[in-house]
Parts: structure tokens; sequence; C-alpha cells
């Protein structure tokens, strides 16, 4: 045995003990790492033979010898000590629950995703979760798409998400909200094989969409993710992670899903979703479908576990090629432009000039396209993502400037003309809440 191994195994009383500074020591039961205060600590050590030791002298050794930097589920990962590369111990506090395949037939899944997905890009969907099932069983990290599904509301992509997908993928899932919230700490994502980004989630503002990206090509695609957790060292591990977003086809939603360009083209999966159901059930209906879909699912994995991807759909990185439903591309397309343009406005609200402390750009602002094409290169906080949208071309700015002006929700208004040039007008304007009835 290593000196490393030897002190991180301790000696045999310890087993069963860590230590995770401010959040305490943890005890193993059998089936998880559990939290423990010290007087519960030391109960248990005075009931084990500690080898000549007080229990003082006990709990001083297991804070030197068994501190952990990260407690908690690690996605893809059985419960355990694991050692990272670069020194770094964390305790995987459980396993990830894994359903057993087995053959059989399961006719409300298959009606379920037939009606939802059709047979085009059911086979899209079929590739996408084998290549994530097989990562999973394997416990070993691979590339995957992220996914994203796209429908009217009601259309049940929420229940694709957590009574298929998730549970397939080891029954455990996360929110991002925090993170496209400007979180400064990620940890939180590390604990789950399934991140899903809902409608409440999502963000069509530029900053949001750029993190929506980071965390794709980070989590889904790099060799070495970064995770720190608060008052933490940050620690590098390769997870088994797959990111499901879900929004409606409203104006406006479907911006929030990540940029395709040129670094994202074969990462992103964007499906469409049409109603899974003739009518909405019942109370009633709608628990005994459930309970159908728990019941049939090992049946689905048996047939996923042994899918065949068709050759020409087959692709190095995440088994199967991308696929974007053609209409959720086009409305995306026409979605762009002048919102684009309005999220880079709202970016400069928040932003102050460094040399005089005042605020850049201020509601209601005057001006013309050049005036603000000038602010939008000039912020750091949009310059980057106003380069591809505008260039240096002013004009570029009054086109679209002038499309917004034709939109009520985006508070641009044409004011005046001088030369041929627009003077617009940009104001603050509320938008309401709404919720998803389904």
């Amino acid at each position: 045995m290593s000196d490393l191994e030897s002190d991180i195994r301790g000696e045999g009383w310890m087993e069963p003990f860590y230590f995770s500074g401010k959040d305490g020591f943890l005890a193993d039961n059998g089936t998880e790492f559990v939290e423990i205060g010290v007087r519960s600590m030391r109960t248990r050590l005075t009931e084990i033979d500690l080898g000549g030791l007080t229990v003082e002298q006990a709990l001083v050794q297991i804070e030197n010898q068994r501190y952990v930097t990260y407690r908690g589920p690690a996605a893809g990962s059985d419960k355990g000590l694991i050692v990272t590369s670069e020194g770094v111990k964390l305790l995987v506090t459980q396993s990830p629950t894994v359903i057993k395949a087995q053959p059989g037939d399961y006719p409300t899944i298959r009606s379920f995703l037939d009606n939802m997905l059709g047979a085009e890009q059911l086979v899209y969907f079929m590739g996408w979760l084998k290549c994530s099932r097989v990562a999973m069983l394997k416990r070993k990290h691979a590339p995957g798409h992220f996914l994203g599904l796209a429908g009217p509301k009601g259309t049940a992509k929420t229940q694709l998400i957590h009574l298929i997908i998730v549970p397939s993928m080891g029954s455990r899932s996360a929110s991002c909200a925090k993170y496209f919230g400007g979180a400064n700490f990620n940890a939180e994502l590390l604990r789950a094989e399934v991140l899903v980004i809902d409608d409440d989630d999502f963000s069509s503002k530029a900053a949001s969409r750029q993190r929506v990206k980071q965390l794709v090509k980070s989590l889904l695609f790099s060799s070495a993710p970064q995770f720190e957790g608060k008052y933490k060292e940050p620690f590098s591990y390769r997870t088994v992670t797959r990111i499901v977003g879900a929004c409606n086809l409203d104006e406006g939603d479907l911006r929030a899903f990540p940029l395709v360009d040129s670094g994202t083209d074969d990462k992103l999966m964007f499906l469409m979703c049409s109603p899974a159901f003739d009518k909405e059930p019942t109370d009633e209906e709608f628990e005994e479908w459930k309970r159908k879909i728990a019941a049939e699912l090992p049946a689905f994995l048996f047939d996923v576990e042994r899918f065949e991807i068709p050759e020409p759909l087959q692709a190095s990185r995440g088994m199967i090629k991308a696929f974007r439903h053609p209409e959720i591309m086009r409305l995306i397309s026409e979605q762009e432009g002048w919102r684009s343009l309005m999220e880079l406005v709202n970016l400069l609200d928040s932003y102050d000039d460094p040399a005089t402390g005042a605020l850049l750009f201020e509601r209601p602002w005057r001006g013309g396209a050049s005036k603000l094409a000038s602010l939008l290169l000039q912020c750091p906080a949009t310059r980057d993502m106003a380069r591809p949208l505008i260039g240096t071309y002013t004009p570029k700015c009054g086109i679209l400037l002038t499309e917004a002006a034709g939109h009520p929700e985006s508070g641009v208004s044409v004011v005046g003309k001088h030369s041929d040039t627009n003077s617009y007008e940009i104001v603050k304007v509320e938008k309401p809440e709404e919720r998803d009835p389904f």
C-alpha cells in the first residue's frame, strides 16, 4: 500500500468516517454517507476500539487524515472515495439508482414517443439516449449533445424528461437555475447525471445564453471540467452528465437555447415536440399513465441499450449526428436580429463607466444608431457579442433598431429623422409573467 493510499484509508477504525470542514463529519450507514454531528460522532467512537486513542484524539485524527474537499453525489460515480489526478479527495455519498433493463413490451411509452416525436426524430432521440445510458452504465464520461425540447404548452415535455430520461440515467436530476443566475460556485452541477433547464431557468439574455453555451462545452465535451464549492478548493472531474432543456414556442422563448455557431454546431440537438395526448387527462388517468410508464421502463431500456444507430447517422462524438428540427431553426432565425440587439442593450443598463462611475446607458435613452453602436462596441460587457452582430457597420445597427421599433415590446421607437438618419428612443418595458398550465 502506498503512503497516499495509507493516508486516505487511515486506520481500520476510521474506515466509515470522513470530515468535510464546515460541513462536519460523515459516516457510512451501509447505503450512503450521511452527515453527523460532533455529539453523534463521539458516541460512535466510544463504541469501537480506537487502538489506544482517546475519543478527542480520534476526532483530531479523522480531521487530519480523512478530510475531503467535496462530499455529495457525483454524476456517473458510485459511492466511495475518489482521488483526482490533482490529489483532491472527493467523497461520493451515494450511487446512482440503476434500472435494470429486461426484455418485454412497452406500448404506453411507444405511443407516447411516437405521438410526441414522430418516426424521424425518434431515431435521433433513441441514439442520444443510448449514448447517455451506456456512458452511465459504464460509469465513463462520453461526449453527448445538449438536448433541447421545444413545443407548444401542454405537450408533456416535462414528463419526457422526468419520467423517462432521468430514470434512464440514474434517477438524479438537478436545476441549473443558480448557475444561470450568476452564482460563482458550480459544485451543485456535479450532483446529478441529468441537468434540467426548464422555462423558469431559461433566459434569452445574451449573458445567460453564453453561460448555457459554456456549460455545454465544459460539462459535455471538456476533458477536465472544473468544479468549485463555496469555501472549497477547485478541482477537475470528468462526469457522466447530460443537459436537457425544455421551452415553449412562444415568441422569444426559443432564443434561450444555446446559439448555433461553428463552436456548437456538432454539440446541439433540438427536437420539436407535438402534443402527446389527444386530450388533457384527468388526475386519475394521469397517475395511472405514470404508473404504466414506470412499469414499462425496463423493457424500453432493453431496446435502448441494443438500439442500432443507422450508419449514415453515426458520429464519433455523441455516437449520433446532431439534428435540429428545421421548424425550430426557422423560428429561432426569425427571432434573432433585433432581439439580439435588445439583449445587448439590456446589458448596458447595469454597466458603469469605469472613468466616471456613471451609467453608460440609461433609459429613457435618445440617439442615433451610430451612438448606440459605439456604446455597444465600447462596453466590455457587450463588445465581444456586439462585433459579430453589428460589426463596425453602423447601418446594420440602424436596421435592427428600425426592426425593433415595429415591436412595442422592444421599447424602441423612431422619434425623429435628420438627413435621412433616424433618431430613436429606448424606454423600459415591463413584461408580464406567464405560467405553463400543464
